[in-house]
């Protein structure tokens, strides 16, 4: 999987704040509610158990993520792809964002997925290409006016 160099970071950061903040935590709760013994009905216990296993399942796709990524890196090259700012236009108005992997996604922070419609139509083409997209409503031209 390619990712960004802000994507890695992101996932190191989550790394470190599940082995230094959640995972200590939880382990406090499960002791806690084991002192309060009959386990198989102590729902404390079974939520904090619980916890646990989604937050090592959690870790355990980080490090794998970390281990096969690919870290993309900017290079001078005419076509859009993973990492690129685009501005493109489409039903009469401007949009910016960069273009990131499914992971990465946030269209409310202008992060784009390469996955998703107008992500998949614009890669690999070019500023002053035109595209289009299939919408729910139809097919929708959109322009690439820039790209950084």
């Amino acid at each position: 999987m390619e990712l960004t160099p802000r994507a890695i970071t992101r996932l190191k950061n989550e790394k470190k704040h599940i082995q230094e903040v959640l995972l200590p935590e939880i382990r406090k709760r499960l002791t806690a509610a084991n002192e309060d013994g009959d386990l198989p009905e102590n729902n404390p216990w079974l939520t904090a158990k619980e916890d646990l296993e989604a937050t090592r399942i959690r870790l355990f796709e980080i490090d794998d993520i970390l281990a096969t990524a690919t870290i993309i890196t900017k290079t001078k090259h005419k076509t859009i792809l993973l990492g690129d700012t685009v501005t493109i236009e489409f039903m009469s108005k401007k949009e910016t964002f960069t273009l990131v992997s499914s992971i990465e996604a946030n269209p409310k922070k202008n992060f784009l997925s390469v996955d998703s419609p107008i992500g998949k139509e614009i890669l690999h083409n070019k500023p002053g290409d035109i595209v289009f997209v299939k919408t729910p409503v139809g097919k929708i031209s959109v322009k690439i006016l820039t790209k950084s």
